[in-house]
């Protein structure tokens, strides 16, 4: 069993995101996935979420989130501190995690460093780091360690 069935990609390149969403569908074909290549628009999404089950509206409410580290006009880090100081997540609690091309340690530790990030996967996604991205949220449901995951 896969411990997420949605998933909501934030990544300004639609190459990335085409390649993220194809991984994806690869490695288990019942994950729905939902791309924002915009980070504002995916803001005001995420920022939604809440009103809009509340008003009983159908709204794709992901499980994980995969956000891009280096993006244009918003960056993730700025993202996420924009999500923190928002209610976007009060009802629903979504994992979040860092994709990046980057290797730079302090990036990573920034981004291990955010309440609302789990973890942080070095791009592309694929089948090695999605296994072992499985393994990290089931062995971890409780203790809520945080990850970086390669591979």
């Amino acid at each position: 069993m896969i411990p997420f069935k949605k998933a909501l990609i934030i990544d300004d390149s639609p190459i990335d995101s085409f390649l993220s969403e194809k991984a994806l569908a690869k490695f288990h074909e019942d994950i729905e996935t939902k791309i924002f290549n915009f980070p504002l628009e995916a803001l005001g999404y995420l920022n939604s979420i809440n009103d809009l089950s509340i008003k009983n509206q159908i709204v794709f409410i992901p499980d994980v989130v995969f956000l891009d580290l280096h993006m244009s006009l918003m960056n993730g880090f700025q993202l996420l501190d924009d999500l923190e100081n928002s209610r976007a997540f009060v009802q629903y609690p979504i994992d979040i995690y860092l994709i990046s091309s980057s290797c730079d340690y302090n990036e990573i530790q920034t981004a291990l460093n955010k309440r609302l990030c789990q973890g942080f996967i070095n791009k592309p996604l694929n089948q090695k780091k999605l296994n072992n991205l499985t393994n990290h949220i089931k062995t971890d449901q409780k203790e809520k360690v945080k990850s970086v995951i390669w591979g």
